[in-house]
């Protein structure tokens, strides 16, 4: 009976080793999500800036044509 009740520790101590080798492995998957999403959106953020600076009118024009749709689609009766 001894016997069992520490094979059954050595499961459990087996089995909180693995659950933090696995939190710490999703955690550094996040963290390079995060990483390579922030550095996505930041190049995203220039180009955009870069296309509003070179067409100015054609941009507002844009911003106002999709603000008009977007009142028209939440405006309330």
């Amino acid at each position: 009976m001894e016997e069992l009740r520490e094979k059954t520790e050595r499961v459990k101590d087996d089995i909180r080793e693995l659950s933090g080798a696995a939190k710490e492995a999703a955690g550094e998957k996040f963290d390079q999500w995060y990483k390579d999403g922030r550095d996505k959106a930041t190049q995203l953020s220039k180009g955009l800036e870069k296309r509003i600076s070179e067409r100015p009118f054609q941009s507002v024009l844009i911003a106002a044509g999709v603000g008009f749709v977007a009142g028209l689609l939440f405006r309330r009766r």
